[in-house]
């Protein structure tokens, strides 16, 4: 029975990752590890930013989201959700956002207003996703790391991470309207 459940809160990618995250922890492995293991990546991702190496940038990135997905499978692999995980794995994706934002804005000075404004929409897409209880997902990083690694894609990197992140936030508004109006009834 417990399994079953655990089989119906499995992500859609943890599958090929259960066996790692069972081996992980049965040696003592929590998910939070993962989460702070962040933590000095995030720190060399902004000297790499600073230092202006892309590549690094963009390997120290991926490396993040590599940790960032398997602190959630090891999660529910071992049953282990919380919501105060749930909530730190919210605050460490905003930390890496805006660390890949801030470090976008090193390599592109002239896209700063854009790569803010971008964030600030992220931001807001956040906080919709968490209104309607949904997993908190950005949709700007990925089109960011492209621009970042090939820098003639920055003009339809944004593009397509603006529309990405204004069609969300359009298209669920009544859905987060009546999120919002059953929250003030309550």
């Amino acid at each position: 029975m417990v399994e079953g459940v655990q089989k119906s809160k499995r992500g859609t990618f943890d599958a090929p990752f259960e066996r790692v995250a069972r081996w992980a922890l049965a040696r003592g492995v929590h998910p939070n590890h993962l989460t702070f293991a962040q933590v000095p990546v995030f720190l060399l991702e902004v000297y790499a930013a600073v230092q202006g190496w892309n590549w690094v940038f963009v390997g120290l990135i991926l490396l993040v989201m590599a940790l960032d997905g398997g602190d959630g499978i090891l999660a529910r692999t071992g049953g282990l959700q919380s919501r105060k995980g749930a909530v730190l794995d919210a605050t460490f994706d905003t930390i890496g956002i805006a660390v890949v934002m801030w470090g976008a804005t090193l390599f592109f000075p002239e896209a700063q207003a854009w790569l803010f404004l971008l964030f600030l929409l992220n931001a807001l897409l956040f906080l919709q996703n968490g209104l309607l209880e949904q997993k908190m997902v950005s949709y700007v990083r990925g089109p960011v790391i492209l621009s970042v690694a090939w820098p003639d894609f920055l003009l339809g990197g944004l593009l397509l991470a603006f529309f990405l992140v204004l069609w969300l936030l359009v298209a669920r508004l009544p859905r987060s309207f009546r999120a919002l109006s059953s929250l003030s009834t309550h």
